[in-house]
């Protein structure tokens, strides 16, 4: 509160700014503005009367008056999930790109509200932006045939006492998916432990809240009857209480399904 931090260089163009803050940590304001080369800038950070976090940037050159807070930005990220394995390149109409991002990594950025076209190995998508909403692109198929899944949602953040965890099926060959908590003696017992089903490609389940911090087993397959076994990972994973994750199952039967977990914003 009221602390002034060290001067950092920045390229002069687009700048995403991503403010995080408290307990758990969470993002408490995201914005975008543009930097012109040769000039100081300084970034102030305000609480407005709302509650709310405002961001303003105050140029070297600035003429003495009222400025304006910046304009809400989108969290926008884009994962790699293609089923070979292989690099992702990507870029937004406005000039943030990146190139060579590999298998279950992502690009994270800030983009201003409206419109934007994503550019992912060549095959193009459309986005609304709305700075009430988060946008996850999962990038599924393969880097020849990239099949985009577009995740428009509000924030998945929960109260600080469980995590919140939703699955999205990635696997084009998987017509329709179960993912389960592996605590069973058999596949026919999975109904009590199912946290995700019947989900068809492309789409992302219903978020389910874990009320205590664990170390779980999972286990993905189909909901036939009886279920049949698509992955059966060694090792188990856990979710911090106070955050969201998404967990991707990706693949293809010819190549082998695996599963990834991100955090969300």
């Amino acid at each position: 509160d009221g602390a002034l931090s060290e001067p950092v260089r920045l390229a002069a163009g687009d700048v995403p700014f991503i403010l995080r803050s408290g307990v758990p940590e969470r993002i408490a304001a995201v914005a975008y503005d543009t930097a012109r080369g040769g000039h100081q800038y300084t970034l102030a950070v305000l609480a407005a009367e709302s509650g709310d976090v405002e961001l303003y940037t105050i140029a070297d050159d600035e003429a003495s008056g009222m400025i304006a807070p910046l304009a809400p930005g989108v969290y926008v990220q884009v994962v790699n999930a293609f089923a070979d394995r292989t690099l992702m390149n990507c870029q937004f109409s406005g000039g943030v790109r990146r190139s060579g991002i590999s298998p279950t990594n992502l690009l994270a950025t800030v983009l201003p509200a409206g419109t934007a076209q994503l550019i992912v190995n060549g095959i193009e998508q459309a986005l609304v932006l709305d700075p009430t909403r988060v946008i996850s692109v999962i990038v599924a198929g393969t880097a020849q045939s990239p099949q985009l899944i577009v995740l428009d949602s509000a924030s998945l953040q929960p109260t600080t006492f469980v995590a919140r965890v939703r699955c999205v099926n990635a696997a084009p060959d998987v017509p329709l998916l179960r993912m389960a908590r592996d605590q069973l003696t058999s596949l026919d017992q999975w109904d009590s432990n199912i946290f995700a089903d019947y989900l068809a490609f492309g789409y992302a389940s219903r978020p389910i809240e874990l009320g205590q911090v664990q170390r779980i087993n999972l286990v993905f397959g189909t909901p036939d009857s009886p279920p049949h076994q698509l992955l059966r990972p060694d090792g188990s994973v856990s979710f911090a209480l106070g955050k969201a994750y998404t967990v991707v199952f990706f693949g293809m039967q010819s190549g082998g399904y695996n599963f990834f977990i991100f955090q969300e914003p």
